[in-house]
């Protein structure tokens, strides 16, 4: 007879390949997590770049478009025109502004190309009016040593702001903002003296003709042909006959202003000079005039490498 303890070990030899057989006893092997690689990063010395195809940038693109022409209205002494494209260029200005506000689409690219075309315009026409003799020499030197100046600074600036590599192709792209401009509140109330004046000495040769010598030959030579066809025909005579009271009559009442305008303009240009040299000290001084964003960009590649696959990028 068998004894107890073989059939036990009979048992447990036949019961085993049952439990080894069984797929359902067999221990589940924990499964091993698949690597996931982060979201692609932009390389750390690259800033984000922005998009500047804005309504108002736009806007101010076309103003510097138009000034070049300005300035040739003003050299050749079409004053009435120029003063109607002076008026265009402003209405634009402030366009530009109310769309940004309007919309929120504030651009590092509209901060900087704003500021530059208002200068643009400045420039080209302190210019035009210096060579026309209508500005003195002494107050276009002025305003333009203090905008060669600035700009000066601004490539400066746009130098020690622009994150590495520090290459020709980086400094130039406006897509790669390095700092915001923020101009001071006397380089405003300045901006605004000097449009102010700008405008005044373009519109003063309009309503004293007498006021821009290039205009007076102008009219001498009109006359003169007005002459010849009056002595012509006799249809035109009566035309000029009827032209010339009104001229003749308007003539001595704006002279006798003259005078008072040219005491009020003189006294505005040193109110100008004041101005521009306080608003250049104050942006070569300082004064929070830029604002480096290095530290903002960093900040949105941080972001941008932790943030989840489906989130909208960082903008500037």
């Amino acid at each position: 007879m068998l004894s107890t303890s073989t059939i036990v070990g009979m048992r447990s030899s036949l019961i085993a390949p049952k439990q080894a057989s069984d797929p359902a006893s067999r221990p589940t092997p924990t499964p091993t997590p698949t690597p996931t690689s982060p979201p692609p990063s932009p390389p750390a010395g690259q800033p984000l770049s922005e998009d500047i195809a804005t309504l108002p940038n736009l806007l101010t693109i076309s103003r510097l478009a138009l000034t070049p022409y300005i300035g040739y209205l003003v050299c050749t002494s079409q004053f009435a025109p120029a003063c109607a494209y002076l008026f265009l260029a402003g209405l634009s200005d402030l366009a530009d502004g109310w769309l940004a506000r309007r919309t929120g689409r504030y651009t590092v690219f509209g901060s900087i190309a704003d500021p530059a075309a208002d200068k643009a315009l400045m420039t080209t026409m302190v210019v035009s009016l210096a060579w026309c003799g209508m500005m003195p020499l002494w107050l276009a030197t002025l305003i333009l040593g203090r905008d060669v100046a600035l700009v000066a600074s601004a490539f400066v600036i746009r130098y020690r702001t622009l994150a590495p590599p520090k290459t020709l192709k980086r400094y130039f792209n406006p897509k790669l903002p390095s700092a915001t401009v923020t101009p001071t509140a006397i380089s405003k109330y300045n901006t605004f003296l000097q449009l102010l004046l700008v405008g005044l000495l373009t519109i003063l040769p309009v309503v004293f003709p007498s006021a821009n010598p290039a205009s007076n030959q102008q009219q001498q030579q009109q006359q003169q042909q007005q002459q010849q066809q009056q002595q012509q025909q006799q249809q035109q005579q009566q035309q000029g006959d009827d032209a010339q009271p009104a001229s003749t009559a308007s003539s001595p009442t704006l002279q006798s202003w003259k005078p008072a305008v040219d005491t009020a303009v003189n006294g505005f240009m040193i109110v100008v000079a004041a101005t521009t040299v306080w608003s250049g000290l104050g942006y070569l001084g300082g004064g929070g005039s830029a604002k480096v964003l290095s530290q903002k960009v960093a900040q949105n590649i941080k972001k941008a490498s932790g943030g989840a696959a489906g989130s909208r990028g960082p903008k500037l």
